[in-house]
């Protein structure tokens, strides 16, 4: 028979080895989380840049009223052209800039997408119902439109991961320990991207 001792230490090795295990694992789902948080967002950002490219499609294709065609012109060269980070958390290490979450100048994204959104509800209805003999034009809705309904998918998902990601790190051994290392406390992307029903029906012809 094992002494009372042998069975102690095998137990306190058998403990630490579980609290070990748990570490690991927590470290691996934290980090796992900043991955698909960056994901999520690298989607979103691709969405919203080809909602935007496809704006300025119909905006250049010179079968919008002039007024129309400069205002929405306007905004989608904004929106396709402008420099800032979607989130700058800095979480994304492709982003050589320092987080500032808070200020003024890091909700440009936000401000810019969200303008884009109120023009686009103003001129998708109008151009759906004005323009419903103009074969191309509307295939260039239909495209914007689906484009516009996945970024709202998209940001949804990327919200949720953060969340995820948020409440994980949160949690007291992730923060005791240490878990995230320097990694920056990710960040949502809140924005107006509420699609009409009116123009979410031309989803139906894609």
């Amino acid at each position: 028979m094992m002494e009372p001792l042998t069975w102690w230490t095998i137990a306190a090795g058998l403990l630490a080895l579980a609290l070990f295990a748990g570490i690991v694992s927590l470290a691996t789902r934290t980090d796992r989380l900043h991955n698909e948080v960056l994901r999520s967002r690298a989607m979103l950002e691709r969405q919203l840049h080809a909602r935007a490219s496809t704006a300025l499609e119909i905006a250049h294709s010179g079968r919008l009223d002039p007024a129309s065609a400069v205002i929405l012109a306007d905004i989608a060269t904004r929106a396709v052209e402008n420099p800032n980070a979607l989130v700058p958390d800095g979480l994304d290490p492709n982003w050589e800039s320092t987080p500032s979450i808070g200020a003024v100048e890091t909700r440009d994204r936000a401000l810019v997408e969200s303008e884009l959104s109120r023009v686009l509800r103003l001129l998708g209805p109008q151009i759906r119902e004005e323009y419903a003999h103009d074969a191309e034009l509307q295939e260039l809705l239909t495209r914007l439109v689906g484009q516009w309904y996945r970024a709202t998918i998209a940001r949804s998902l990327h919200n949720t991961r953060v969340v995820q990601s948020r409440e994980l790190r949160n949690r007291f051994p992730v923060r005791v320990l240490h878990l995230a290392g320097r990694a920056p406390m990710p960040v949502t992307f809140d924005m107006d991207d509420e699609v009409p029903e009116p123009m979410r029906a031309g989803l139906h012809q894609e």
